[in-house]
């Protein structure tokens, strides 16, 4: 795989560290392709334009349902600017899609009609509509299931399709008749403890938690209320919610009377300030009851075995089940009552020992050069491309909710930003 170049490409990407967990994850797995590639880098959105991040995409960030119907005007201009930078570079290349989306398997079918200089390993990120194409049953969803199939077939030649879970795998070869998706070797974006890590009998938390939405931090407090009920020692426990909310600080000084002393993390965090928040901690605990979870991985498992936490998750979770395969912690039918009295049972004064490697960078940029060794860099002829532009008007249909978002607030949103800035001046 020499004179290669590893080429990741993300419209989610943070272009600047310091932003928080996102630009951590892509910044490191380009480090690490440094070992294995002779160069390389980020296409990332034009306003995250910095010495790693390349700027190509319009748009930032994914979008769901009708956010894609005016994407062939921005698509011309993202590939333009895309072609432009390929060709400045020599020798071939991989390119990396972790956040597979809608728009982003558009982009790469129509590159793939353009050149021939490049494989790509393409992961189906599962915030993005894949589920719903494959268990909706909207008009057509036949139909649009056998073109993604077909389209898939016709890609695999120069494309490594890849998912986030065991069981989005059996989703996809049940729905789509495909089984060569390979499972994506996620990984920490954590470091490894080092010797200047606080020891285990030092860690600053007995429990971190790390609620997505309302509800989950709904159960975190109940669950908190019933374990000060039911243990006597004092704990030190953070919180740091997906959002910037804060929780009712009555909830919280009446947490902190029962014996338990509960701080809140408020975000964005560093790369810095995250991995040290699960170096700090004893326990990790995902309260997840997202449905995303099923299915979808977390990148926070990794992140709590590469700092050597133990992990607690819900046992119907793709996250869970992960935990309880690797035997990194516990998974729990989650409810306020079993978390509470599962917390209790778990030993804080013994340092868990993990015999299993770290889940490094390095160790998934070597499994997706595996993955993209047998691939080969041909021009397509794609017969199957021209459903992806009319499948947002599809996907709509039942996509209601960010039919608003898309077209009506976002726009809005971007004049609203356009109006600050011209008085700002």
């Amino acid at each position: 795989m020499q004179h290669l170049t590893f080429i990741d490409v993300s419209a989610f990407v943070e272009g600047a560290p310091g932003k928080g967990h996102p630009f951590s994850f892509h910044s490191k797995l380009v480090d690490a392709a440094d070992l294995s590639f002779s160069n390389s880098f980020v296409f990332g959105p034009v306003q995250e334009a910095t010495g790693v991040v390349f700027p190509i995409f319009t748009r930032k960030f994914f979008d769901r349902g009708l956010g894609n119907f005016f994407q062939k005007i921005e698509m011309k201009q993202d590939l333009a600017r895309a072609n432009a930078k390929l060709d400045s570079i020599p020798g071939f290349k991989v390119l990396h899609f972790f956040e597979g989306g809608l728009r982003d398997l558009t982009f790469l079918a129509e590159l793939l009609s353009q050149r021939r200089d490049f494989v790509a390993v393409f992961n189906f990120f599962s915030l993005e509509p894949w589920l719903q194409i494959l268990t909706s049953k909207f008009p057509g969803s036949k139909n649009v299931r056998k073109k993604l199939r077909e389209l898939i077939t016709e890609l695999s030649e120069n494309v490594a399709f890849t998912c986030d879970s065991a069981r989005m795998q059996t989703l996809y070869a049940k729905h789509l008749e495909i089984k060569e998706i390979s499972i994506y070797p996620l990984f920490s974006s954590v470091r490894p403890p080092a010797k200047t890590d606080p020891d285990w009998s030092k860690r600053k938390y007995s429990f971190l938690f790390t609620p997505r939405t309302w509800s989950e931090q709904k159960l975190v407090i109940k669950a908190l209320g019933i374990l000060a009920l039911s243990d006597a020692q004092t704990h030190c426990v953070a919180i740091a919610p997906r959002w910037k909310a804060n929780f009712n600080p009555k909830k919280i000084r009446n947490l902190r009377t029962s014996g338990i002393n509960a701080e809140t993390i408020k975000g964005p965090l560093s790369h810095n300030e995250y991995g040290d928040l699960f170096h700090q901690s004893k326990v990790v605990v995902l309260p997840y009851l997202d449905k995303h979870y099923i299915l979808g991985s977390s990148g926070k498992v990794l992140d709590s075995r590469m700092a050597s936490s133990l992990t607690v998750a819900p046992i119907n979770t793709s996250a869970g089940q992960l935990v309880l395969k690797k035997g990194w912690g516990r998974a729990i039918d989650i409810s306020p009552k079993n978390l509470a009295l599962v917390l209790s049972e778990i030993d804080l004064e013994d340092k868990p020992e993990f015999e299993d490697a770290d889940p490094s960078a390095e160790q998934c940029i070597q499994e997706i050069v595996d993955l993209s060794r047998n691939l080969k860099y041909s021009e397509k002829t794609l017969r199957s491309m021209s459903f992806l532009y009319a499948l947002p008007f599809l996907l709509g249909l039942k996509g209601t909710k960010w039919t608003l978002i898309h077209l009506i607030a976002a726009p809005l949103l971007r004049v609203a930003k356009k109006w600050r800035k011209m008085f700002m001046k």
